[in-house]
């Protein structure tokens, strides 16, 4: 992993809190097009018969059969890259939601009202009767901590050196 500042850290993390959503939707969305790719490939047999003699008609003088088996290896290929992005995407929301519940009661419901709610400060301070400086403190501390659990002990360190120099 390479080595990023504190504030970087604290960024990264805030982006993928400010993602949060869209990256559940597009999960939910690739599993729906892996699916519409499976129907594709149950639906489209290559048929071996007369193998060489049957010409497609493309330009390419490409047989049906040899055109066929080129959709399934693309239709293969793009699965396999969509599956891969998933498992990725997967493994990072999981890590973010499992050190959110690491948070404070309090601290969970901020971050999860700012960033995946999308509550202001204000309304924030409604819900849980803090002031609004109150709110964006905690809020602050909440992302910082999410920085160290995401990132590793030199998070951390970079985390402390930041507060002493500001």
């Amino acid at each position: 992993m390479m080595k990023l500042k504190a504030n970087d850290y604290i960024s990264v993390t805030r982006s993928y809190l400010k993602r949060y959503n869209l990256y559940a939707q597009y999960l939910n969305n690739v599993k729906e097009e892996v699916r519409d790719i499976d129907r594709q490939l149950a639906s489209e047999s290559i048929r071996v018969s007369g193998y060489g003699a049957d010409r497609g008609g493309s330009s390419s003088g490409l047989t049906v059969v040899e055109s066929a088996a080129g959709r399934r290896i693309l239709l293969e290929e793009e699965k396999s890259r969509l599956l891969n992005d998933a498992l990725m995407l997967e493994s990072l929301m999981t890590r973010l939601t499992n050190a959110m519940l690491r948070l404070t009661p309090d601290e969970q419901g901020m971050i999860r009202g700012f960033y995946i709610d999308g509550l202001g400060y204000e309304s924030l301070s409604r819900r849980y009767s803090y002031s609004e400086r109150w709110c964006r403190k905690l809020l602050r501390g909440a992302e910082e901590k999410l920085a160290v659990m995401m990132f590793g002990p030199g998070a951390g360190e970079a985390v402390k050196f930041l507060r002493t120099v500001v």
